[in-house]
């Protein structure tokens, strides 16, 4: 077991990278938030959830830039044992994007013209034109929106129509 003990001199307004424009909470998130990839101390990108980053040569970016597929690991599992699947990242995106959610940016999934979970496995995301900065904004970096789980938070969105007040901290990690 490992335990960090991070020292701010303010306190997390949230622990949801949703609702958020401070400072603190992006900087803290990744450690304990879930996300397809990751930044190592020379700022490059290592794959999480995904088997590898997205790439033209391995087929993960389009040749026109605009669509960027992401290969998930048949391994992975919310703390609950759930797995992650395709679902939880469709279901993330539409919770950026429904009008019930008062999150604090819908970037970069404003600029979304498709997205597709062909399987449990695949994500599909198609821009509307080429997005350069869809490594640190899309499901990885600082930047980008953390996974959010399906199968506890859809109930209450489904009830609810917005996940505003949902017990974020009761959902489980990965």
């Amino acid at each position: 077991r490992k335990v960090a003990t991070i020292i701010w001199t303010q306190e997390f307004d949230t622990l949801n990278s949703l609702y958020t424009n401070m400072w603190f909470v992006s900087a803290i998130y990744p450690i304990y938030a879930c996300q397809a990839w990751q930044f190592d101390e020379n700022n490059t990108a290592i794959p999480s959830l995904v088997t590898e980053l997205p790439s033209a040569e391995n087929g993960g970016i389009s040749e026109d830039g605009r669509t960027i597929t992401l290969v998930l690991r048949d391994d992975i599992v919310w703390s609950d044992n759930t797995p992650i699947t395709s679902a939880d990242f469709k279901f993330t995106y539409e919770m950026v994007m429904a009008d019930g959610n008062a999150v604090a940016s819908r970037a970069p999934f404003d600029l979304v013209e498709s997205f597709e979970t062909p399987d449990d496995r695949t994500v599909v995301v198609t821009f509307t034109e080429p997005y350069a900065p869809w490594q640190s904004r899309l499901f990885g970096g600082i930047s980008g929106h953390t996974l959010l789980p399906a199968h506890v938070l859809q109930p209450v969105f489904d009830a609810e129509g917005t996940i505003d007040a949902a017990e974020y901290n009761k959902a489980p990690t990965v």
